[in-house]
């Protein structure tokens, strides 16, 4: 009898461990997806911080973006700003697999990221600056 509740034990802590886990198992890939969530943002806002009143439409200070948009002086730009130092398609802005990036579409005067001239494709990040012209944009994702 002794013997027989030996083996029983022994099958129940098996089965806990087992149990253990997979509950470690579930919570480690619900943390993972959590994190990929953050990461991988449907949807971006610029805000503008400076330079509204260059604007086309300065009664408007925040632009959701989806998946791509160019910012500039030209009619078919999806964000259309009068500013003299903006070119026509000043700058573009995209997802890729989930990320947000930035490119600088051969402006005269360039892009800033974060006080610094963009020449390639640059990932933006919440709380980025974007600067064109006499504008300044806020990341928001």
């Amino acid at each position: 009898m002794e013997n027989y509740f030996g083996i029983l034990r022994f099958a129940f802590l098996v089965l806990l461990s087992f149990f253990l886990l997979l509950v470690l198992k579930v919570l480690n890939r619900s943390m993972d997806t959590s994190a990929k969530d953050e990461e991988e943002s449907l949807s971006l806002i610029l805000e503008v911080i400076q330079g509204g009143d260059y604007l086309r439409n300065p009664s408007v200070n925040k632009f959701e973006i989806e998946n791509s948009a160019v910012i500039g002086r030209n009619d078919e730009c999806g964000i259309q700003v009068d500013d003299p130092f903006a070119s026509g398609e000043h700058t573009l802005l995209y997802r890729k697999k989930g990320k947000y990036f930035i490119k600088d579409c051969g402006s005269k005067n360039g892009t800033n990221l974060n006080g610094k001239i963009i020449s390639n494709e640059t990932r933006i990040k919440n709380g980025d600056e974007i600067n064109l012209g006499n504008i300044i944009f806020r990341v928001c994702l």
